[in-house]
């Protein structure tokens, strides 16, 4: 698993990396009914169309997404204990 991962989504993916290797945001928001676009986000983001989900789980990987997707800090992850948690509310279905 990617050391940039937050020990929260790690909890949260581990069964998921452990019997796939990686995750994808889509896969699990169709898996839990959810879509991406109803995902919470971090405010300085503007809306979950702005945020880079994939980032979060440390699966993004594209080097052009930075350009055009929010890619939050570590820090503004643990400043956010509400954002995290909601989060994985809402994927803990998928």
């Amino acid at each position: 698993s990617s050391p940039d991962i937050h020990p929260d989504f790690q909890l949260l993916l581990e069964p998921l990396t452990d019997k796939y290797g990686h995750v994808s945001v889509d896969d699990i928001c169709d898996a839990a009914n959810t879509p991406s676009d109803n995902l919470p986000y971090l405010s300085i983001a503007g809306s979950a169309r702005n945020m880079c989900y994939q980032h979060l789980l440390g699966e993004c990987t594209s080097r052009e997404c930075r350009q055009y997707r929010y890619h939050a800090t570590t820090e503004e992850l643990d400043d956010d204990p509400n954002f995290r948690k909601a989060l994985s509310e809402k994927l803990k279905p998928g």
